[in-house]
């Protein structure tokens, strides 16, 4: 056993594939055993508030596998022995990871977050699971960032189509023209906005939904 060991850096910058990819096994390993834990606890005799939390915090670690998956995936040019697929999503459970998630934001904000779908949704939705929680996290994320006060609403339904249609709605301040000329641009944020980032997210879910054969929209009601 070794301890120690310098990390290799190539012409190129890059650092050392096999110091990089043992590094990947142990951030994998780590995450499993915190989603491993949390699975694990005893949740009889929680209050309500202290059971609502571990929720959160389990659905989010989840979410950071998956991200984290898909993070190793392209870094290590694993996209051969491990090609993304659709998988049956069940959309009860997805959309309640998603407003379990994000319920805490809002909150933490002093905001509101409703989440209404309709009856006639489909039980299970066959999708990349990954692509479609980074398009309504980008979302969400946003709507709560340039929400300072009411709620943050989003509906689920059958589109024209009969594809999964959301719509998500916000009480915020709503956009310059040039922030909707530029919105789905890389880091096409205008300046002076006030809030962090670079409108990376927009830009982001724009590509994703075009992988799944969507569209993605934004106006000012």
């Amino acid at each position: 056993m070794q301890f120690g060991r310098t990390q290799q850096i190539g012409d190129d910058g890059s650092a050392d594939a096999g110091n990089m990819n043992l590094l990947g096994h142990d951030v994998r390993a780590a995450v499993s055993d915190i989603i491993g834990g949390l699975r694990l606890i005893d949740q009889e005799g929680m209050d309500p508030a202290t059971r609502l939390q571990l929720e959160r915090v389990r659905t989010s670690s989840e979410t950071l596998a998956r991200l984290l998956e898909e993070a190793m995936t392209v870094l290590f040019g694993e996209e051969a022995a491990f090609p993304r697929t659709k998988s049956n999503v069940q959309l009860d459970r997805f959309f309640y990871d998603i407003e379990m998630r994000w319920s805490g934001r809002a909150t933490a904000k002093g905001l509101v977050l409703e989440c209404r779908r309709d009856d006639d949704l489909p039980q299970v939705l066959t999708v990349d699971r990954i692509s479609l929680d980074r398009i309504l996290s980008n979302i969400l994320s946003n709507a709560i960032k340039y929400t300072d006060h009411g709620r943050v609403r989003m509906d689920l339904g059958l589109g024209a189509t009969g594809g999964l249609r959301v719509d998500v709605t916000d009480q915020g301040p709503g956009f310059s023209a040039d922030a909707l000329d530029r919105l789905f641009q890389y880091q096409g944020r205008p300046e002076g906005t006030g809030k962090p980032g670079h409108g990376l997210g927009m830009h982001i879910s724009k590509y994703l939904s075009g992988s799944l054969g969507g569209t993605i929209g934004v106006e000012n009601l």
